[in-house]
């Protein structure tokens, strides 16, 4: 997450966590105000790419070298310049009502999810088109979308309800629990037990 200059941030995490946090230069930041969202914004770094940038950094950190520190920067800076110039293009105007639809499609569904060329079929849109767009309005792709709405939902069943893991997984639209403990993880850094305990001991 890219914070805004003088924005105060608290976190909470269940477990030992590594926490990095840089500073971006004034020069960058007046760039970024100049072609981005506004100075008040707060920008999330979309899961898939903050995946990659986290890899990258640990790579990085672990065999440091005279150039390490321009390399780190650049990848900052990269990084946030994407996420802002996505969350930038959002703001321009309304979806068009078919990737509206898209979208309302990949929030209702229930068992396996739909493919890219039902969605589209159903938005009376290619295939192709759809998957453009949906990224560019939307900062991902209709499949990252639906993963992180499933996921929205377990954490809201884990935080709610004292169904088993079992439970949980299936009525989320996981296929089984391991595979559903894999992709928690991975989009929340937590295990779903990890996160509920999170909540059950404050």
């Amino acid at each position: 997450m890219f914070l805004p200059p003088r924005w105060l941030q608290k976190d909470s995490f269940p477990e030992a966590t590594t926490f990095l946090a840089a500073e971006l230069s004034d020069q960058f930041l007046k760039l970024l105000q100049e072609v981005g969202p506004q100075s008040n914004e707060a920008i999330l770094v979309p899961a898939s790419q903050s995946l990659a940038l986290r890899s990258q950094l640990r790579t990085e950190l672990s065999r440091p070298d005279d150039f390490s520190p321009l390399v780190l920067e650049g990848m900052l800076m990269t990084t946030v310049a994407q996420a802002g110039r996505s969350l930038s293009r959002r703001h321009h105007g309304k979806p068009p009502a078919w990737l509206s639809r898209a979208k309302e499609l990949l929030q209702d569904f229930a068992g396996a999810p739909p493919s890219i060329e039902e969605i589209a079929h159903s938005a009376g849109v290619h295939p192709a088109h759809l998957s453009r767009e949906f990224r560019r309005q939307f900062g991902c792709t209709p499949g990252e979308y639906g993963r992180q709405i499933r996921i929205q939902q377990a954490k809201l069943h884990l935080t709610k309800t004292r169904w088993p893991l079992s439970q949980i997984s299936l009525q989320s639209g996981f296929s089984d629990q391991a595979h559903f403990s894999r992709t928690f993880k991975r989009y929340t850094g937590s295990t779903p037990l990890e996160y509920r305990r999170s909540f059950t001991s404050q």
